[in-house]
């Protein structure tokens, strides 16, 4: 009898899904799934024009997410002596990020802190993210 072949599977986490754009989780996904991949022995280095086609988005946005989710530290990218970009996820910063936005009571709140955080021009690094930024960021907005 044949064996069936595992199928790949991958967690979005409500958590994400309310505080992302759909395009920004779908992004968020498709590195996770290059990180993941990168650790099973494939080859995660490809060319800008594949990561677009294989996440259906175009340059703009692609370049869009890439500064964002590179200044949170989420975003991990190497340029390949062939002219490719291998791209991955920080793990332990991923983590970081979802029990963060799990710990919010809504997805609206989740979606205020992203916004305010990681978004515009002054984005927030998930390495300097720490408890105390947290607690005065909902003291902040407990008043409002």
């Amino acid at each position: 009898m044949k064996k069936t072949p595992a199928l790949r599977f991958f967690k979005c986490y409500a958590a994400l899904v309310g505080a992302f754009d759909p395009a920004e989780v779908i992004f968020i996904l498709y590195m996770e799934q290059m990180t993941a991949l990168g650790r099973m022995g494939y080859s995660t280095s490809h060319s800008q024009q594949y990561h677009m086609m294989r996440m259906a988005i175009g340059k703009r946005l692609f370049k869009k997410y890439v500064e964002k989710f590179t200044k949170m530290k989420l975003l991990i990218k190497v340029a390949m002596c062939d002219g490719n970009i291998d791209f991955g996820i920080d793990t332990k910063l991923y983590e970081k990020l979802v029990r963060t936005l799990d710990s919010f009571k809504s997805t609206m709140l989740a979606r205020q802190f992203c916004d305010e955080m990681f978004g515009g021009s002054s984005v927030v690094s998930l390495v300097d993210l720490d408890a105390k930024m947290l607690d005065e960021w909902r003291q902040k907005h407990a008043l409002e």
